[in-house]
């Protein structure tokens, strides 16, 4: 089928791109659909206007595909019966049923399961407990950020008899560890423990004194650190 030109683009319809994406084309906002990797995504950075001859209409075999992708990001959100949702534009309401309803035309898009709005013209349905959840995340990254500069500047001058610095050249490891106990109110174990991921008493120390600057668990901080790799 030959692509179209970008006057040819209608408002709310479903068009498929060549490699694959299939896509609701919308006037100003650009579109919401699924790329070629059948990941979702809504926003303006579709290619109809910088390449509309690689899109053309959906046929009926890729509108029953975008509506099968509907169903399994909605249930991979969590939107199935039981669930307490605020729907798109209609306020809170629990999903019942197990059949979901898939409707197009007149620009507007809609899956519905039990007679309620699990998805609107772009816009999914949310989990208030799944909302704070995105939002202590948000915020645990954010402490994350803060944490990591400060610990990218140079550590200041500390007076706990240096300890935790210079006991791991004066004396053994086990030695050091057990100082940095003794000046934290860290058990040995959880000192030790600690170490085991850092593998560097300078640096362990440096996260210790600035998570409790924060008020943060280092222990809990040392992990989110490993795991965004810093």
């Amino acid at each position: 089928m030959k692509g179209l030109i970008k006057e040819e683009l209608v408002d709310g319809e479903l068009y498929k791109h060549k490699d694959g994406a299939i896509v609701v084309y919308q006037v100003g906002r650009n579109g919401f659909g699924f790329n070629e990797l059948e990941n979702y995504y809504n926003g303006d950075g579709w290619s109809f206007g910088s390449d509309p001859q690689n899109w053309t209409p959906a046929t009926k075999e890729y509108k029953k595909k975008f509506k099968a992708l509907l169903i399994k990001e909605s249930i991979k959100k969590g939107l199935v019966s039981g669930a307490t949702v605020m729907k798109p534009m209609f306020g809170e309401s629990t999903l019942y049923g197990t059949d979901y309803e898939f409707s197009m035309g007149n620009k507007d898009v809609e899956l519905m399961l039990g007679g309620d709005f699990v998805f609107l013209n772009g816009v999914w349905a949310t989990m208030p407990e799944m909302e704070a959840m995105n939002d202590s995340v948000t915020n645990l990254c954010d402490e994350v950020k803060d944490f990591t500069k400060l610990m990218n500047k140079k550590a200041p001058t500390r007076n706990v008899n240096n300890a935790s610095h210079n006991a791991v050249k004066e004396y053994t490891l086990d030695f050091a560890l057990k100082s940095m106990a003794t000046n934290t109110h860290h058990t040995l174990s959880e000192i030790k423990e600690m170490y085991r991921m850092v593998e560097d008493v300078d640096k362990l120390s440096r996260i210790i004194e600035v998570a409790n600057s924060l008020s943060m668990n280092p222990l809990k901080v040392i992990t989110i650190l490993k795991e965004f790799k810093v």
